[in-house]
């Protein structure tokens, strides 16, 4: 069964909403050029909302030395190479080619904290992720078959193209953020839905 991380949450309804959905990871944007950016402090009490079985991603554009202990927080994802040692780490690759792909495995190798995933992002204007744009699913299911970290998938998935990525990647997990929105930060709770149905057809055509 792939997994469901929605991302980018704002607002404590919508995370009520995602947790009635049954996805297994929620994330919270800690860059501050994002439109979808929150406190801390926030993110935390958002994230106690979803309860303790659900699980609570930072997302970061550069390893920030935030103490998180105490805030609930399980795993952060950097588009740099650096990690918190207080989370999981779950580096961004950005999937521009197969061989920026191979540069940044290797790169990877031997990172501290070990990786727990690689996240499969799209690259557009030499910006990692937030553009709305898919990635190179080819060079991510090459990337599945020859890795046995878990993948997770992002970069521009909605309800409607979420099943063809699925069927073409095979990712372990995948990852939605403005595919599931109204506008940057407030997720449409009928995309919401859409998408998680989309997820589980495609799941049960493999």
């Amino acid at each position: 069964m792939t997994r469901i991380k929605f991302c980018g949450f704002t607002r404590t309804e919508d995370v009520s909403e995602a947790v009635a959905l049954g996805v297994d990871a929620i994330g919270f944007v800690r860059a501050a050029e994002s439109p979808r950016c929150v406190t801390l402090e926030s993110a935390a009490l958002m994230g106690w909302t979803a309860g303790p079985y659900v699980a609570k991603f930072l997302v970061y554009r550069h390893c920030d030395e935030e103490p998180l202990s105490g805030f609930g927080i399980q795993a952060a994802t950097f588009s740099s190479s650096a990690g918190l040692h207080e989370c999981v780490y779950v580096p961004v690759i950005p999937v521009g080619s197969q061989t920026e792909v191979d540069r940044h495995l290797a790169a990877s190798e031997g990172s501290w904290p070990p990786i727990a995933a690689f996240l499969l992002d799209s690259v557009k204007d030499r910006r990692i992720g937030g553009s709305g744009t898919t990635c190179d699913w080819e060079v991510a299911g090459d990337l599945v078959r020859q890795t046995s970290v878990p993948v997770i998938l992002a970069g521009g998935l909605t309800p409607d193209n979420v099943g063809e990525a699925i069927r073409r990647v095979r990712p372990y997990a995948v990852d939605v953020s403005s595919g599931i929105e109204s506008s940057p930060g407030v997720k449409d709770h009928g995309k919401m839905k859409a998408f998680v149905e989309a997820v589980r057809a495609a799941d049960r055509e493999l």
